[in-house]
């Protein structure tokens, strides 16, 4: 029996899969399965993969979303620990033997978190390297707090988790459309250790630059994460309610001054996010004052808007 098993959900990859599959072939440390999970690709996924078949599990399913490919990969592997691999990434050779060796050598960690590195596809077809995305929180281990409030929600994702402490803490939510894996780690970290590994072994593909727009949609979708996760877990909440408060009113507020910039929703929208932001963390004193401005007269409004948000 392979002692990890790494998890490749795959959804419209053609372009990135071979080379996300090839990189799990090239780690340095052998005891490994490779468990590709197809969330009903319409692309030439298939294709690319067949070549592989002799070497890596693959399977093929009706499109279902991110969080049920990743359980039913978890329900397909045979490894005590198992590791993700979002099928557009890339793992650096030495990843699974740094990581394993943490796991091995501190059985008292259920998961980890290997640093990221963002890999920019370029139009050459050449891939480059360019920065680190840091743990931001001090210390080694990701904390419910630290995540929420304390700048690591954006590395919180693709860990390594020993499969009985999966088990225990449950599978990924299927309610979620997306930041299933940011949800993963909150529950994760109120029940085990959740360390992080400070080594960019987790190469994060970026295809192009992000539209706003896009990132509005991104920012709702967090926001959408967290209060379900405070719906679900109202003890700690309750017993944490400046922490729970001050990641929502951020939250809303990040997503009001996305919508303001972007110029594309209505006044309304926008001040809906702010009064929302000020209402749970009333520390966001920027918010207060945009609220009032949003109140200038229309071209002197988005004159100002211009000026301010450069």
């Amino acid at each position: 029996m392979p002692r990890v098993s790494v998890i490749i959900p795959s959804y419209n990859h053609a372009a990135y899969i071979q080379a996300a599959i090839e990189s799990v072939l090239a780690q340095s440390y052998r005891d490994h399965e490779i468990i590709v999970v197809d969330d009903g690709s319409e692309d030439a996924t298939h294709q690319v993969v067949m070549p592989y078949l002799s070497r890596i599990s693959f399977y093929d399913f009706p499109n279902a979303g991110i969080a049920a490919n990743y359980n039913r990969g978890i329900g397909l592997a045979k490894g005590r620990i198992v590791a993700f691999l979002e099928s557009d990434d890339l793992l650096d050779p030495l990843y699974l033997e740094r990581a394993m060796n943490v796991m091995e050598n501190e059985p008292d960690i259920g998961g980890l978190i290997v640093g990221r590195r963002v890999l920019q596809s370029t139009r050459n077809g050449k891939d480059k390297l360019l920065e680190v995305m840091p743990k931001r929180s001090p210390g080694r281990f990701f904390t419910t707090e630290s995540i929420l409030v304390g700048g690591d929600w954006g590395i919180a994702s693709t860990p390594i988790l020993r499969l009985d402490c999966l088990e225990e803490v449950g599978l990924f939510d299927e309610q979620l459309a997306f930041g299933c894996d940011v949800d993963m780690a909150l529950r994760f970290t109120l029940k085990y250790r959740l360390a992080y590994l400070d080594e960019p072994l987790y190469l994060y593909r970026r295809h192009r630059q992000n539209t706003t727009r896009d990132l509005v949609q991104t920012s709702r979708e967090a926001l959408r994460v967290a209060l379900h996760f405070v719906e679900r877990h109202p003890d700690y909440s309750r017993l944490n309610t400046s922490i729970v408060n001050r990641c929502i009113g951020n939250l809303y507020g990040r997503v009001g001054s996305l919508m303001l910039k972007s110029g594309d929703f209505p006044r309304s929208a926008i001040l809906e996010h702010f009064r929302a932001a000020v209402s749970h963390y009333p520390s966001l004193k920027n918010y207060r004052r945009l609220i009032l401005e949003i109140a200038l007269p229309g071209s002197l409004f988005r004159r100002h808007i211009r000026k301010n948000l450069k």
